[in-house]
């Protein structure tokens, strides 16, 4: 509450009486709060510590215009011993042990009495915990009076006159040698009202409107017998104090925001004396001023890509709208349209900060503003989006992969569109010679590699994306040692040395295998071995891919760059394709999710889930998937039964792992039967488990990658083609996210290596991409790694 505005109490009011009857009657009782009697006190005890009066500063305190009771605790002390006060609002401590001369003490200064008699203090009131001391500036002794040791009541004195200082101040002090004196009350009263005293009016023009400016003055505030020679505005929203020289003089403000605002007034006269008040000024708003409101329709806003903007919500004021402008921030043209519900959407070349700022014009040439802030992203420029120009499916999903509102932000130069037919199919010939229908080196091979020649980004490329449309399998002949038949992923990934290898047979990614160091072999291979060492060395090392970096090995130990990593975002239907994206987007990061393997040592060794690890036949030659999960605590379940589980808990597995799939490895069906039409599809029907958004798969079925294509697979499976086993885009169907598979038989030897994959995917935090070729051994062979390979579950 403001000077000239604190309310009287009861109390205060029978107190004042109790001073006035005292001071009618001309006499100063001898008696001391609660009627103990005014103990002796040596002088000397006001005089320590306490400025002498001469050294007094002038007051900070103005006396009310119209009070004759002024509470003092709702304001710090003028002035304070060095230690032992601490003050609030309406309470002050005391504590003379932690003053250095053993006394504590705080003192008050009030103005605008008189010397004349006529106005003069009249008493004290208090109230304390404790016994405390108060002394008064006695003007007409030159030095401090003891006025009273007590706890609480009313000190009245009749001589106020020679407590008065030349300019009319009044000072008094509260001290204590005890601890932790509590003041609860303080005031000073006069025996009459100041006589006309200055009276603080504002005058404030109707209406005030936010953002325009509006003039204030105090032309109606009376001087009280004095002239006003200062006026101070506090306009109570934040902005600095503004002062006028006289009350006729105005003062101009503008007001940020519509509401309620409290402004105090404070008038000054050439008396020395002060009036004060406030006032509730309303502020609106303009009518006539347009609203200017920005919208940013883009949820990540991304260089190189369109960011969306409109300014629904906008008005025209009492006018209409005439112009709408954008102004993008980066030195480009303004763009200005007359629709607020106008969509409109701008470029920006470069990433960073930007602020972006909307403009209201109406017709009573009025406007306003609006402005947002962004972070424009770095797109995305690891990798190349290949798609089928002739396949509307295709289409759609490189705009839905690409995109930063539903995809991953790629740059908007790393795409690629080939017209491969809108019939295509999964299979073309290596090369057909011909010219006629669509092969793999005429109208896939060459192409992609003419656009990365020509590109600017060959040497900074990592990654090659196909998407559906584009086929997947090369037609040849399948053998283990002279197969010519491969995946068009796997022989990409080798672009620029396609055509100088033999295509029969594979290309080791590695430059060991089962304990055979090729000859003279210094180049650097991108598979991850697991060291023949029982410990996890090797699946520890951190490394990423880049061109040119890593080289491939044929069985005459000629070498060959590998040149991209090439995956596939490829499903049964569209649907299931932005599905996969959907779910690597919002991956599992908990670290929580399960590893499962479904091992099947009875039947077969052939897989590195659990020992003996193939090809190892001694059980401690190397570390199997089971025990490096066991090494670094993660969740996995390992089954050892020669029967396919099906996520039960009556199969011992944890309720926690079934619901929680993070990565999955298995035999499946294998040729076995199960499969639809003969049974049962295991994927789509029999397991029972729950993958978690990024869940990855492997599985030991040599034709699980055969098939891209089906209209429905919940209701009818007749267009896939199966082969008798399990296939990547029913384990897709079922909410899986990313997977390795074969496009032809690959034999066991190129089956993905779950512990490389699992280890650095799961644990690690690679990108599904990178973990994925780190553990494929054959090259320009039968491998297709399926799904986002930016996605990531750590």
């Amino acid at each position: 509450m403001r000077l000239g505005q604190f309310n009287r109490s009861g109390i205060a009011a029978a107190l004042l009486m109790a001073v006035l009857l005292a001071a009618c009657s001309g006499e100063q009782p001898a008696a001391g709060l609660q009627g103990s009697a005014l103990p002796a006190q040596p002088e000397s005890l006001a005089q320590a510590g306490l400025p002498e009066l001469t050294q007094l500063a002038p007051p900070q305190l103005q006396r009310s215009a119209s009070d004759t009771v002024y509470d003092l605790l709702p304001f710090a002390p003028q002035q304070q011993s060095s230690e032992g006060v601490s003050w609030s609002p309406g309470s002050l401590v005391l504590n003379g042990a932690l003053a250095s001369s053993g006394q504590a003490w705080a003192l008050y200064a009030l103005s605008g009495f008189s010397t004349d008699g006529t106005i003069i203090p009249a008493a004290v009131s208090i109230a304390r915990s404790k016994p405390a001391w108060l002394a008064i500036a006695d003007f007409s002794a030159g030095r401090w009076r003891i006025l009273s040791k007590a706890s609480q009541g009313v000190i009245p004195f009749n001589d106020g006159a020679s407590l008065v200082s030349p300019g009319g101040a009044f000072y008094i002090a509260v001290l204590a040698h005890e601890n932790n004196v509590s003041v609860s009350a303080l005031s000073v009263s006069s025996n009459l009202d100041l006589p006309g005293g200055p009276v603080a009016l504002l005058t404030v023009p109707d209406p005030i409107y936010a953002g325009v400016s509006a003039d204030f003055d105090a032309s109606a505030s009376a001087g009280g017998g004095g002239n006003i020679i200062e006026c101070r505005y506090d306009f109570g929203d934040g902005s600095p104090v503004q002062t006028s020289s006289s009350a006729s003089e105005p003062v101009s403000h503008v007001f940020d925001a519509p509401g309620n605002y409290t402004v105090n007034l404070q008038v000054k006269t050439d008396t020395a004396r002060m009036g004060e008040a406030d006032f509730i000024v309303p502020v609106g708003l303009d009518p006539s001023l347009p609203v200017a409101q920005l919208n940013l329709l883009s949820s990540r806003p991304t260089a190189e890509w369109a960011v969306s903007f409109d300014a629904s919500g906008s008005t025209g004021g009492s006018g209409s709208i005439t112009s709408i402008t954008y102004n993008w921030g980066d030195g480009s043209p303004d763009t200005v349209v007359t629709e607020p519900a106008d969509k409109v959407e701008h470029v920006y070349a470069a990433p960073g900060d930007k602020t972006v700022t909307l403009t209201v014009l109406n017709d009573l040439a009025k406007s306003s503003q609006d402005s947002q802030q962004l972070d424009c992203a770095i797109p995305m420029r690891d990798l190349l989006v290949v798609y089928n120009t002739d396949d509307p499916e295709s289409v759609e999903l490189k705009d839905y992969y690409m995109s930063p509102e539903s995809g991953r932000a790629i740059d908007p130069d790393y795409v690629l569109g080939l017209p491969l037919g809108a019939a295509i199919g999964d299979t073309v010939a290596r090369d057909d010679g011909a010219g006629g229908a669509k092969d793999y080196v005429n109208d896939i091979r060459e192409p992609v590699k003419l656009h990365i020649n020509g590109s600017g980004y060959k040497d900074s490329l990592k990654y090659i994306l196909l998407l559906s449309g584009v086929p997947h399998r090369i037609s040849g002949t399948v053998d283990l040692n002279t197969g010519t038949s491969s995946s068009v992923d796997s022989e990409l990934c080798t672009l620029f040395e396609d055509g100088s290898y033999p295509i029969e047979g594979y290309l080791w990614n590695e430059s060991v295998y089962q304990g055979f160091q090729q000859p003279n072999f210094s180049a650097s291979s991108f598979f991850m071995g697991v060291e023949n060492n029982n410990t996890r060395q090797g699946l520890d090392r951190n490394y990423s891919f880049s061109h040119g970096q890593y080289v491939l090995t044929d069985s005459s130990n000629n070498q060959y760059d590998l040149d991209y990593l090439v995956g596939r975002l490829d499903a049964y239907n569209l649907a299931d394709a932005k599905a996969m994206v959907d779910r690597s987007l919002a991956a599992d990061k908990s670290g929580l999710g399960w590893v499962i393997y479904d091992s099947s040592p009875g039947s077969t060794v052939y897989d590195t889930m659990a020992d003996p690890v193939w090809p190892y036949t001694d059980d401690d030659a190397a570390l199997c998937g089971d025990e490096v999960l066991t090494q670094v605590g993660q969740n996995h379940f390992m089954d050892l039964t020669n029967t396919r589980i099906l996520g039960l808990e009556s199969e011992g597995v944890p309720a926690a792992a079934i619901a929680n799939v993070i990565a999955y490895a298995g035999w499946g069906v294998n040729h076995s039967g199960g499969s639809w039409p003969n049974g049962p599809e295991y994927i789509l029907d029999d397991l029972q488990f729950s993958w978690l958004p990024g869940c990855a798969w492997i599985s030991y079925e040599s034709f699980n990658a055969t098939d891209f294509a089906s209209v429905d697979p919940d209701t009818d499976r007749s267009d896939i083609t199966r082969n008798g086993q399990g296939q990547i885009c029913d384990f897709i169907h079922m909410g899986g996210t990313v997977a390795m598979g074969h496009a032809w038989e690959p034999w066991t030897i190129a089956v993905g290596d779950e512990r490389v994959a699992f280890y650095r995917y799961v644990v690690k935090g690679d990108r599904w991409i990178e973990a994925a070729y780190k553990a494929v051994r054959c090259m320009s062979w039968q491998d297709v790694v399926i799904g986002d390979p930016l996605c990531t579950v750590r």
